[in-house]
């Protein structure tokens, strides 16, 4: 038999549904703000796990690394999540990796006896967290540009998607220009 489920994105964002196992970061989607409470209190409780602000994005949020380390310096492995505001899945998995690593002693000891691991969930918190509460087809961060650029049909540009949009001199109209 086939259960319809009313509305998937309402179910994923609720970690008390039946359709995750347990209210726990890494059962189920959660906000910008939840993860860093996450995060926050993983810190605390574990002294190898520490986080350091790298940038702010353009509506103000911190994008921090953490970094999953015993102190000696080793070779880094870097870790990478959330370049599109879409991308769910890669800040729950390496949140789940982390919380992982940190319940297994003898993982942690097998994984940082080489590697220091810095962890980036989230590139782009200003765009996943706009996916996340109001449209969930956004995939680009939150930036307005200055003077405005205008595309087809004179909608204002906004956002880029930082996975593969980089700065071109090209005028918007004519870099997506296209033929029906």
């Amino acid at each position: 038999m086939i259960k319809r489920i009313p509305n998937v994105k309402d179910i994923i964002l609720d970690g008390d549904s039946p359709y995750t196992r347990t209210p726990n970061i890494t059962k189920a989607f959660y906000t910008w703000d939840t993860q860093n409470l996450w995060i926050d209190m993983k810190i605390r409780k574990n002294p190898i796990l520490t986080k350091f602000k790298i940038a702010k994005t353009y509506l103000g949020r911190e994008i921090s690394i953490l970094k999953l380390s015993t102190g000696k310096k080793k070779m880094a492995v870097f870790l990478l999540g959330g370049e599109d505001a879409k991308d769910w899945m890669s800040p729950a998995i390496l949140l789940n990796f982390i919380d992982y690593v940190l319940e297994q002693k003898q993982d942690v000891d097998t994984l940082t006896k080489d590697y220091d691991f810095y962890i980036l969930p989230v590139l782009n918190p200003d765009g996943y967290d706009y996916n996340i509460k109001e449209d969930w087809s956004w995939g680009r961060n939150r930036r307005v540009y200055f003077p405005k650029k205008m595309c087809s049909q004179n909608d204002s540009a906004l956002g880029v998607n930082l996975d593969r949009n980089w700065f071109s001199s090209k005028d918007f109209r004519e870099l997506f220009k296209m033929s029906l």
